[in-house]
């Protein structure tokens, strides 16, 4: 099944709807959100968890699992909103959140995404920066117990960016892969997402393929159960050697670049694969650092 709106997913598990992404949300003793959207969508976000955890109430925890600007844009105004929350987060994406260079992108990224979504972003940035950092970082393989006999484990899962990692939910076998898994779109519809590595990022598909799962949780398409899981690694995996093949096709015909990126650009506009809005200009460009790293594994391998 292929769940795309609010509600509940599992025991302990629930998933959080917002005009541009979805959210896994876990409940034991103690709560934790993955990942927090865009700075501007926090109002919608801060209603969803209080349908679930009650008026006034956030999150004790919140996971990230990977530092790019729509996973982690929300974090300060939660923090302002609901007192006490605790970030955890790979040494990675700490290591890039405290870089005042990149901590800067992800400010103007937001607000760029706020202005073109007509939403209000009036905050200052020193004030933002200060509240967009990880506390506790945490290694692969690591749990963190949430009382009541659940437990959220971080999975390293590289090659949609470097820092990328999952998170994983027991007793619910449910996963959180932020994009280190790709992006579903239904209807067998699979689009590929490693703006890093591709070798990291099929070594990230097949480990986590391996994992017994339930739920698995996509960060803008909501999540899918069931036999739908397996299916969705299947079909993943073999776009990603297909997108690789295409690209070195592409390239030992003298085609640039730019002109491979274009044509890619073309197909997943006619499926519908890049977003409109805000997020079209990123799309391309981690098309164009996919076609980057497609065509340095083929070479790897020559």
């Amino acid at each position: 099944m292929w769940i795309k709106t609010s509600g509940s997913l599992s025991e302990n598990v629930f998933q959080l709807t917002t005009p541009v992404s979805t959210h896994m949300l876990v409940v034991g003793d103690a709560s934790s959100l993955v990942d927090t959207g865009l700075a501007c969508c926090v109002d919608r976000l801060s209603e969803e968890l209080e349908k679930c955890l009650g008026e006034g109430q956030g999150p004790d925890l919140i996971f990230i699992t990977h530092a790019h600007f729509d996973h982690v844009g929300g974090l300060p105004a939660l923090r302002e909103r609901f007192s006490g929350i605790e970030v955890l987060g790979s040494p990675a994406s700490a290591e890039l959140l405290r870089d005042e260079s990149y901590s800067k992108s992800v400010f103007e990224k937001n607000k760029q995404c706020a202005e073109a979504m007509g939403l209000e972003f009036a905050v200052d940035e020193a004030a933002w920066t200060k509240g967009c950092q990880i506390d506790r970082v945490i290694g692969d393989g690591d749990g963190v117990d949430l009382g009541d006999g659940v437990e959220v484990k971080l999975i390293s899962s590289p090659g949609h960016s470097a820092d990328s990692v999952s998170y994983l939910v027991s007793p619910d076998a449910a996963l959180a892969a932020g994009e280190a898994v790709g992006w579903y779109g239904g209807r067998d519809l699979v689009a590929n997402c490693f703006s890093d590595s591709f070798a990291q990022y099929v070594t990230s598909l097949d480990r986590l393929s391996g994992l017994d799962l339930k739920i698995l949780s996509f960060p803008h398409s909501g999540a899918i159960t069931g036999e739908l899981i397996s299916k969705y690694f299947l079909n993943v995996r073999e776009t990603a050697d297909v997108f690789r093949e295409q690209v070195k096709a592409r390239m030992d015909q003298g085609e640039l670049v730019d002109e491979v990126v274009a044509a890619f650009l073309s197909d997943w506009q006619t499926q519908n694969i890049t977003p409109e809005g805000p997020f079209a200009e990123e799309q391309t460009e981690t098309l164009r650092e996919m076609v980057k790293a497609a065509a340095a594994a083929s070479a790897s391998t020559e």
